[in-house]
């Protein structure tokens, strides 16, 4: 399997967090606070996942659960069957249960999505691999050290039942960002963000060299091709735009996302915004000037390839912007 097909640009191991928390957290608080602070931050991760993105991580929901199981039998029981130096280990071994089932019964949790309606196209396989193979190898090491009473040592407990575990929900997370990185080079994956200043109706345009012809062609100020996919781009678009015009103006507008394919092994994605002015000075560029669009249809004027596909859009904002706002 390409790593093209196995990752999108997500980092679906984040989901691991709240039981890494969990995990550090329980060797400095008593475990039934942890395990509660561990479940609360679990729920409310999984509500934004809903809310934001329509969906529930694996990792996220399943360890949410491990927590909450463990959390309900600690809150009735105590310490009667399970001692207090056993936490770390059998929240490893529910992980381990509900990743072995994923891996053996995929489908049931793709029926899962669709009964609340919700759709999931993440891959999970490979870190739930990883996460059933290590776990596996761990808790059967485990179980020879406890026999032969190695795990009296201090030193030995400490490393073979606490920072082991913890050890491999970190790998997975590390295994996620190599493969997503992976996956963007051979793609030939770039974000492009592009900021077109908009005011009166009019566009802010700036001439460039056309290196093919080396005619001048006009397009948008600020264009940034970005090859990280974690990169937030409404927070770099908004940074962006405050270096072309003055204290206290408009942030950029998102408008639209598109995708070229120049190459044959490359992939652009696009992200267009706009950046509404209330006065022409607002703008602190000096190179380029406004456009009325009908000025950039008659053809006079070279236009980018970027922004003869944009040109109806930006159009569209323009005159939206100009009798609305």
């Amino acid at each position: 399997m390409s790593t093209k097909r196995t990752y999108k640009g997500l980092l679906v191991s984040l989901g691991l967090l709240p039981l890494l928390i969990t995990l550090v957290g329980l060797h400095f608080f008593p475990a039934t606070l942890m395990l509660g602070i561990g479940l609360g931050i679990g729920i409310t991760a999984i509500l934004l996942n809903i809310i934001y993105l329509k969906d529930i991580n694996f990792f996220l929901l399943v360890g949410s659960i491990s927590i909450g199981l463990y959390f309900l039998f600690r809150l009735f029981t105590g310490y009667e069957y399970i001692p207090d130096k056993c936490n770390t280990p059998v929240l490893e071994l529910l992980m381990f249960t509900f990743c072995f089932i994923y891996l053996t019964l995929p489908e049931y949790y793709r029926k899962f999505h669709m009964a609340i309606h919700l759709r999931s196209k993440r891959n999970y396989t490979l870190e739930a691999g990883i996460i059933v193979v290590l776990s596996a190898i761990h808790l059967i090491i485990l179980a020879i050290l406890q026999e032969q009473n190695l795990l009296d040592n201090p030193r030995v407990f400490l490393v073979a039942v606490y920072l082991v575990p913890i050890l491999i929900y970190l790998f997975c997370i590390t295994v996620n960002i190599i493969g997503i990185n992976m996956a963007a080079r051979e793609e030939g994956f770039y974000n492009i963000i592009r900021i077109a200043p908009l005011w009166n109706g009019k566009i802010y345009l700036c001439p460039h060299t056309d290196v093919n012809n080396w005619k001048t062609v006009w397009d948008v100020p600020v264009e940034e091709w970005l090859e990280d996919p974690f990169r937030n781009m409404e927070h770099y678009s908004t940074l962006l735009g405050r270096k072309i015009v003055r204290k206290g103006s408009m942030t950029p507008r998102f408008i639209l996302r598109y995708r070229q394919s120049p190459a044959p092994h490359s992939l652009q994605t696009v992200h267009l915004y706009i950046l509404p002015l209330k006065t022409e000075q607002e703008l602190s560029l000096k190179k380029g000037r406004f456009f009325d669009f009908e000025e950039l249809r008659t053809g006079e004027i070279l236009l980018s390839d970027f922004l003869q596909e944009e040109l109806e859009h930006l159009d569209l904002a323009a005159s939206m912007w100009k009798e609305f706002y």
